[in-house]
């Protein structure tokens, strides 16, 4: 009986073990970046999401205690997670985005020039290439 046990023991253990190095894996691995304000930039799908959504493919993006600022991308197909967004320009042109996390709001997706004249507005100055 005491063989039983102990195999019971030891394969509990293992089992522990292994749950707690995948966790500790999985929290360690995570390039997801907090932004504030609720949003996050998740990695692996390359978008934003909180409140608003920037959606896939962003490209770049910069964000302080005020705003999110987005170059983004879309995928070639549309997606039916974001068949909300219209690209005005086609899905092979470069979009910029604004969330202005402080005044709830969100401006995109816009063209470069719509981008400087709102990001105009913004003590902080940010570029985007």
């Amino acid at each position: 009986m005491n063989k039983k046990k102990s195999i019971i023991t030891i394969f509990l253990l293992a089992i522990f073990l292994l749950i707690a190095w995948t966790t500790i894996t999985f929290i360690f691995s995570n390039d997801n970046e907090d932004l504030g304000g609720g949003y996050t930039y998740y990695s692996e799908q390359k978008m934003i999401s909180g409140k608003f959504q920037i959606p896939p493919t962003i490209q770049e993006y910069k964000y302080d205690s005020e705003i999110i600022i987005a170059k983004q991308h879309p995928t070639k197909h549309k997606d039916i997670m974001y068949a909300d967004y219209n690209y005005p320009f086609g899905r092979d042109t470069i979009y910029y985005w604004i969330i202005d996390k402080k005044a709830n709001t969100f401006s995109g997706p816009m063209n470069h020039n719509d981008f400087l004249k709102e990001i105009s507005q913004y003590d902080d100055k940010f570029e985007l290439n």
